[in-house]
């Protein structure tokens, strides 16, 4: 079984060393040979909008193009079409575009998603300068199971926020670093009514120039929380500090007071800079 697992592995990486030769051959490979020269072509970096519909398989679940600085929109409105069943999705770019018109990644594409994908339960964008809080307040309508947003170095404002607070039912984890997110999106976010009020463990808030001490107090506030981030607010102060060190030292007590025996107390990662 080794020998034939080797062989297959020789085979795939000979096709992605040579993909735009074989490429049009692709559609007619068995289901799960697609589905792994995807992955493999995933990994390298080598998907765009032109190869893709040679290589996508319909249905599949999990899409990862956080390698591949070529895909744009039309991918993203392919896989619309092609995956109902999508639940994950990765377009995450390791830095920021100086150019933005090289970022083939915008609304539209994501729009299409939000349209195409109610199953999507992770979506990740960070450093993608081209979305904007229109396109994923419509994820947030339409997909009822996001657990993750990654949305750093996105145009996002406090309506996403609103958006978020009012239909994201199942959020753990938000990343809003390098946003124009303000505290009062915060409170709307943390507000003992909002949607994942008892469900967000997760936020990364680094250079959040517009956010100071009421939002990161109204994130200490949430029952599951147990990672806070805030680097690089410049309005955040020493208050922050102080009050989140009285709520760590609440929590411990509480979990030593109320833990079962062989239970292990929620750990709790915060970091910060005040100034």
């Amino acid at each position: 079984m080794s020998q034939v697992t080797s062989l297959k592995s020789r085979a795939l990486s000979s096709v992605v060393k040579q993909l735009d030769r074989y490429l049009q051959a692709v559609p007619e490979l068995p289901f799960t040979v697609r589905a792994d020269l995807l992955r493999l072509a995933c990994k390298r970096g080598l998907i765009r909008d032109d190869n893709l519909p040679q290589l996508l398989t319909d249905g599949s679940m999990t899409l990862d193009f956080s390698h591949s600085d070529a895909v744009g929109d039309a991918a993203l409105v392919l896989v619309a079409a092609k995956c109902p069943y999508l639940t994950s999705l990765n377009l995450n770019w390791t830095v920021r575009a100086q150019d933005l018109s090289t970022d083939g990644v915008t609304d539209e594409g994501i729009h299409a998603l939000a349209k195409s994908c109610p199953n999507l339960q992770w979506l990740l964008c960070r450093n993608r300068g081209n979305i904007t809080s229109s396109s994923v307040i419509a994820i947030t309508k339409r997909c009822q199971l996001l657990r993750t947003l990654d949305l750093g170095g996105c145009i996002i404002d406090d309506s996403l926020l609103t958006a978020v607070a009012e239909n994201c039912h199942s959020l753990k984890s938000i990343n809003l670093s390098f946003t124009s997110v303000t505290s009062k999106g915060f409170a709307s976010l943390c507000h003992t009514e909002s949607a994942c009020f008892r469900t967000l463990e997760e936020i990364h808030a680094t250079n959040c120039a517009q956010i100071c001490d009421d939002a990161i107090q109204c994130a200490a506030r949430l029952p599951s929380l147990s990672i806070l981030i805030f680097h690089n607010c410049r309005l955040v102060t020493e208050a922050s500090r102080l009050h989140l060190d009285d709520i760590l030292q609440r929590q411990q007590g509480r979990a030593r007071r109320e833990r079962r025996p062989g239970a292990k107390p929620r750990p709790v990662q915060m970091s910060w800079t005040v100034y």
